[in-house]
């Protein structure tokens, strides 16, 4: 705890208390996952701009940054934040799910030849 001479700042981060609450951070995801489904993109775009400062990383974070960035025309930085999810992916269908967005921003982009080289079939997901 901070004394009199010292501020928070002094305390080590893992000393501080979580920025929200559990219970209030699941209330955002389903709130941003909603405005996603109804494409409020905006919206959802901008809690999941939050959603991802307080849990950075998140894989559900990242996938709803992914979608509403798409749909509102933030390509590059979508780009961006694409990669991270096909590196957070601890599934099969989850990487492939981020490549296929991944194409379609490439595509979006007009990176054609580069989109169709991302949603080509790849020898790992052939072998038994």
């Amino acid at each position: 705890m901070p004394t009199e001479n010292s501020s928070l700042k002094d305390e080590p981060l893992s000393s501080h208390r979580p920025l929200i609450a559990d219970e209030e951070r699941e209330y955002l995801m389903v709130v941003a996952y909603l405005f996603l489904q109804h494409g409020k993109w905006e919206k959802a775009l901008t809690l999941y701009e939050a959603l991802d400062r307080i849990v950075p990383g998140d894989l559900q974070v990242l996938k709803g940054l992914v979608v509403s960035g798409f749909h509102t025309g933030r390509l590059d930085q979508t780009l961006k934040q694409v990669e991270q999810w096909e590196n957070a992916a601890t599934s099969r269908e989850e990487k492939t799910m981020a490549r296929m967005m991944r194409a379609r921003i490439l595509w979006r982009l007009g990176h054609h030849e580069a989109a169709r080289a991302t949603w080509s079939p790849r020898e790992e997901e052939n072998a038994p």
